[in-house]
C-alpha cells in the first residue's frame, strides 16, 4: 500500500530515519498538514484549560510579605509559628506538609479543611481548639501570641 507521497510506508520510514534530508521534501505536505492538526489541537487544549480554571476560580496567589517588611507585631507572630506551627504546616508556599499549606488562608474564602470562613474569629478558634486531626493549641499559647500569629497570617 502507497502512502500519498508515492512511497510504502516502510520506504518512508526509512527516508526519515537514514536520509532526512530527503524525506523532508517527500513529506512536506503531510508534515505540514500535521503541524497544522497539532496546532489547532494545542490550542483548543489551551482553551480548555483557561475556560476549566476560570470555571474553578483559580487564581494564583499574591506573594507572602516579604519578612523583613513584617512589622513588630507580624514578626513576632513569625516567630511564634515558627516555634509552634512549622512543623505541621508550610507558610510561605502553597504545598501542604502534615497539615494544609497556610499561604494565603486570609487571601481565600472559606479555610482549607473545614470549610468555614477564613476570618480572624474562626482562624483563631481552630488554633485554640483543633480541627480534626490537628490539635488544640490553646494551652501552648498566650492571647498575645494568638493574635501576633493572626497578624502573621495575614501577610501570607
Amino acid at each position: 500500500m502507497r502512502s500519498s507521497s508515492g512511497l510504502q510506508p516502510a520506504e518512508s520510514v526509512h527516508l526519515m530515519t537514514c536520509h532526512p534530508e530527503r524525506a523532508e521534501s517527500v513529506n512536506a505536505p503531510r508534515a505540514e498538514a500535521r503541524a497544522s492538526v497539532f496546532h489547532q489541537r494545542s490550542l483548543s487544549t489551551c482553551l480548555a484549560i483557561t475556560a476549566l480554571s476560570l470555571l474553578a476560580g483559580c487564581k494564583t496567589l499574591p506573594p507572602p510579605t516579604p519578612v523583613n517588611q513584617l512589622n513588630q507585631q507580624q514578626m513576632r507572630g513569625y516567630y511564634v509559628f515558627q516555634q509552634t506551627c512549622r512543623g505541621c504546616h508550610y507558610d510561605r508556599v502553597s504545598r501542604p506538609l502534615s497539615g494544609p499549606a497556610l499561604r494565603g488562608v486570609f487571601k481565600k474564602k472559606n479555610l482549607p479543611s473545614s470549610g468555614a470562613p477564613a476570618n480572624d474569629e474562626r482562624v483563631a478558634s481552630t488554633i485554640v481548639n483543633g480541627y480534626g486531626v490537628m490539635p488544640p493549641m490553646g494551652r501552648n499559647l498566650s492571647q498575645q501570641d494568638l493574635d501576633d500569629v493572626i497578624a502573621y497570617l495575614h501577610t501570607l
